[in-house]
């Protein structure tokens, strides 16, 4: 065959995969949907759907447009073949990110970008904190904790103490200062290795190698997980994380608990770096050989006792070019059903030009291994670092992010999370982040308290064990299964201890979550003592108010007033439906109001149906007149069985013309086997 046919093929083949692509992503979009709304999702929806990103306030979700046709969805973005999206966490450099790419969404710190493949080495230079948004998520909700109290619940281990003594402050200068200079390549960037078709030299690999035999010397099993990478255009790239295990001894052996880093460094923000990445120095002292120190001084230590849980220490690379290494390692654990009970991820721990503190970054599901480091802090007086707990599941800069796209507990020690602030490290990404400017007093307290938490939770063989607390759904009794509305339920709940040590004063909270509800309601608050391997029942009584489905949500332990070393099974939540044969419409809500409609914004109307029916929104002005008017089909949104949200009114007459400012009557009018039920409130129109 000759070198033009060859090329006829080859322009053929590219041809036929980008109109398949473009195919397979027609009319697909990205949409956000404000939290507090995803209860109003049709589960058919739901079906047919990736859920990409959860932040604080919002969800963003990826699917074909006629799936979005409700009010409750904004579509931020028409999906393209051969382009990706990442979330960028400071926003001040919006201009230069726009010359790259299309920003399609803002939030309050951070901003969603879309580029080409081939743009991806320009983003790199940028030197911003950015994160790929992940194909698919588990979202992460109804799980948050009660506020903190402090606690001495913590059974007092001299395991802990020693292990907390133990830690060396010149050790950990030794750890960086190497980790630093390298063998000489004075940078791990993470492009820098020995498979690639685009040679360089080993740094990157260099540093992996120093790693695993740290891991090794320390009489650990050590392995390579190795990944490929490629940047377009470019060259591909085969890529290792560095992982060792101290096996369980216990019972909870199949348990695993992760210490984790980056070892990998940039300096994006060093001039001509896209050009000359391959000879640049990429010191990375703080950013992050501080917490692969931490990670090595964690093995050093933990591999000289035994524990009842599996503990992996491990240091991921390519977290610099958007947390490749964590992707790859915690979808694989994922894959494999791994039972990873809680990850400690570390980043930037020795930076601060003042009072020394740490945030200490968690989403909802997360927040009893944020309580757990707090609590293990104070029992052993570890230190005069402060500790910020954080719930922020916007913060997804860092290798613990993957973790929690795969469901799993995690959260992140770093020395500032907020990359606008004052006190964030100036020199990240560049040549300039070297051990001259770091705090070993600071860093040295972080990682005593890190490893210390990891000891605590991984529980040392032969102490005295911690009590572990369940509640699980098959547990909680109701006295009538199919209630009607305000009729008194007798709820029964059975706590569990399925640990080995006796747990007292144990909070227990009963909530439920109504479908127009806009907070839990708390019902019930009691508090128990648990024999270690027993359960203990509670008793309470509850009614429900509105139509449709309700949750009732037993919390067990939610202070965190008993130290545990698995907070992942105390939440359990039951749901319960409650309609009728008979048409009802439960509470109206008209929010905002007083406002100022306009064509994107105006009143929202939210209820509830005890049955599937025929609904008419009416406005009418304060003599009776028709003003507007709208229809809503029997089992569609506006005319279902339960909570009906997304239903407006933008302050327009049936012509499309805006009303008058004054006061109107809203008229909610369901039909259904010849009866009608009607539902009024008022409302009050500015211009």
């Amino acid at each position: 065959m000759t070198q033009s046919q060859n090329k006829i093929i080859l322009i053929i083949t590219l041809t036929l995969l980008f109109l398949i692509t473009a195919f397979t992503f027609a009319d697909e979009v990205l949409v956000k949907i404000n939290i507090e709304n995803y209860n109003k999702i049709n589960s058919s929806i739901l079906d047919k759907c990736n859920f990409r990103f959860q932040g604080k306030s919002f969800i963003l979700i990826q699917g074909e447009r006629d799936l979005f046709i409700d009010d409750i969805f904004s579509i931020i973005d028409t999906i393209q073949p051969n382009q990706l999206y990442y979330m960028i966490g400071q926003k001040q450099r919006r201009s230069e990110l726009e010359q790259i790419g299309k920003v399609v969404l803002e939030t309050t710190n951070s901003l969603l970008i879309r580029i080409k493949l081939n743009n991806q080495p320009k983003l790199i230079t940028l030197g911003l904190p950015l994160s790929p948004l992940p194909e698919n998520i588990k979202l992460d909700l109804d799980r948050r904790l009660a506020p903190f109290i402090d606690s001495d619940s913590a059974i007092d281990s001299a395991v802990i103490r020693e292990v907390a003594n133990a830690v060396n402050k010149d050790g950990l200068k030794k750890f960086v200062y190497d980790l630093q200079e390298n063998n000489g390549y004075k940078s791990r960037y993470c492009l820098r290795v020995r498979e690639t078709d685009d040679p360089s030299d080993e740094a990157c690999d260099n540093a992996a190698d120093y790693i695993y035999k740290k891991f090794e010397s320390y009489g650990l099993k050590a392995e390579y997980d190795s990944f490929d990478h490629e940047v377009l255009t470019q060259g591909k790239y085969k890529m290792r994380n560095v992982i060792a295990t101290l096996p369980g001894k216990g019972a909870d052996s199949h348990k695993v608990f992760i210490i984790s880093s980056h070892y990998d460094s940039i300096a994006s923000k060093s001039t001509n770096w896209q050009l000359n990445w391959k000879t640049m120095p990429a010191p990375g002292a703080d950013d992050n050989a501080t917490a692969t120190a931490a990670v090595l001084e964690s093995a050093r230590i933990l591999s000289q006792y035994d524990f009842n849980s599996t503990i992996k220490f491990v240091a991921f690379s390519g977290e610099e070019l958007g947390l490749h290494g964590s992707k790859h390692y915690a979808s694989m654990l994922f894959n494999n059903n791994e039972e990873i009970a809680g990850v400690l991820n570390l980043d930037m721990i020795g930076y601060d030009p003042d009072i020394p503190d740490i945030d200490v970054i968690t989403n909802l599901g997360s927040e009893w291994l944020a309580e757990a480091m707090i609590s293990i802090q104070k029992k052993y007086n570890l230190g005069s670092l402060i500790l910020k707990k954080i719930v922020n599941p916007d913060m997804v800069y860092s290798d613990h992010a993957p973790f929690w796209w795969n469901g799993y507990s995690a959260i992140l020690s770093i020395d500032n999370s907020n990359f606008d602030s004052p006190e964030f490290n100036p020199f990240m990404h560049s040549e300039k982040d070297t051990i001259e400017t770091l705090n070993f007093d600071m860093m040295t307290n972080m990682v005593q308290i890190a490893i210390a938490t990891l000891a605590s939770l991984a529980d040392p063989v032969d102490e005295i064990p911690h009590p572990d607390l369940a509640i699980y759904e098959s547990g909680i009794h109701l006295s009538n299964e199919r209630p009607a509305i305000n009729q008194t339920i007798e709820l029964k709940a059975f706590i569990e201890n399925i640990g080995n040590a006796d747990a007292k004063d144990v909070s227990v909270e009963v909530w439920i979550k109504e479908p127009i509800a806009r907070e839990l309601r708390l019902i019930d608050k009691q508090k128990i003592d648990v024999i270690a391997q027993k359960q203990v029942k509670i008793t309470t009584s509850l009614s429900l108010k509105e139509w449709g489905e309700s949750q009732i949500i037993v919390k067990v332990n939610p202070d965190y007033n008993v130290f545990e070393t698995d907070g992942r099974n105390n939440i359990a939540i039951r749901s319960i439906k409650i309609g009728s044969n008979l048409l009802s419409i439960g509470k109206l809500l008209i929010y905002p109001n007083p406002t100022k409609p306009d064509k994107e914004n105006g009143f929202n109307f939210e209820y509830t149906l005890s049955r599937d029916s025929s609904v008419r929104l009416e406005i009418h002005n304060l003599i009776g007149e028709l003003i507007y008017s709208k229809e809503y089909a029997k089992g569609l949104n506006g005319g279902k069985f339960g909570i009906n949200k997304g239903i407006k009114w933008n302050g327009e007459n049936i012509s499309g013309a805006k009303v008058a400012p004054g006061l109107y009557v809203c008229n909610l009018i369901a039909t259904e086997a010849g009866t009608t039920e009607v539902a009024s409130g008022k409302i009050f129109l500015m211009r």
